[in-house]
């Protein structure tokens, strides 16, 4: 399991915490279609794909976010409940992902294209 999580997308995002809070540093990354957005209890984001990888950063979430990724190309799935606060993921270009919020509080999502 831990190799098709890997390979459907990665976490070496420049997520950075310590005592204070955390910081994200996206530098390393060309950004185009930056988004910021919510998620009410039940609401569910996404069922696309996109031609270029997808960095998503998840604030708030812990527990309540489950991400579905589907490799349409290979028929490989994977279902996952978000366990960090914030959490960062980067979708590889052409894999299909949906975001649904599983809890009872909203949470924020920031979004761009790499």
């Amino acid at each position: 399991m831990e190799g098709m999580i890997q390979e459907l997308f990665s976490y070496e995002c420049g997520l950075h915490k310590d005592s204070r809070g955390f910081l994200c540093f996206f530098e390393q990354w060309p950004i185009h279609s930056f988004h910021l957005g919510s998620m009410q209890p039940g609401a569910v984001r996404g069922n696309h794909t996109h031609v270029a990888d997808e960095i998503i950063c998840i604030l708030g979430a812990a527990g309540n976010c489950r991400v579905e990724l589907n490799d349409e190309s290979s028929g490989r799935r994977l279902e996952l409940t978000v366990e960090d606060d914030p959490a960062l993921y980067r979708v590889k270009a052409g894999i299909r992902h949906t975001l649904t919020n599983t809890g009872e509080q909203t949470f924020y999502l920031v979004s761009f294209l790499a």
